[in-house]
């Protein structure tokens, strides 16, 4: 009977000193962490996007390292950058024979705005097509034998 008492005293006197502590440890309280809001980027929703332009390839130097990437140029003049490390092509599709050529491109991605600057960001090309590109009109000229002035108002 005695142990049973010394075993409940031992017990009694921990479960103490665990409440004491932890009292002391709300009295105390934490300091705040810091919540960098700033650098948690927002997460783009990607969505259907057909582009079209002038398909071409480009050498970047980042890091000291060459990397040949393609260039998608619409008639705007709006680059869109698509880095073959970065993009997801589907099966079967191959951008090279579409080089420096009037292409029309079904692609996933999400405009994106980085500051003031807004850009395309494609993440993946689901079809491409070459289209043929209408040639500007002959301009008119006038005939020789107008003369300005010969309208009906007096043009």
């Amino acid at each position: 009977m005695r142990n049973y008492i010394v075993v409940a005293g031992v017990l009694v006197v921990g479960a103490s000193l665990a409440i004491a502590a932890d009292e002391a440890k709300q009295g105390t309280p934490a300091p705040a962490k810091e919540v960098a809001t700033a650098s948690v980027a927002k997460i783009p929703v990607l969505r259907d996007m057909v582009l079209t332009g002038k398909l071409t390839l480009e050498d970047r130097i980042r890091d000291g390292k060459t990397n040949t990437i393609y260039v998608l140029t619409e008639s705007s003049g709006r680059k869109i950058h698509l880095p073959p490390d970065k993009i997801e092509v589907r099966k079967g599709i191959d951008l090279k024979p579409f080089i420096d050529k009037q292409v029309k491109m079904s692609t996933r991605g999400a405009e994106v705005a980085r500051g003031e600057k807004r850009y395309v960001m494609v993440k993946e090309v689901i079809s491409i097509e070459a289209v043929e590109v209408a040639a500007p009109a002959p301009k008119a000229d006038m005939p020789k034998d107008a003369v300005k002035g010969d309208g009906p108002k007096g043009e």
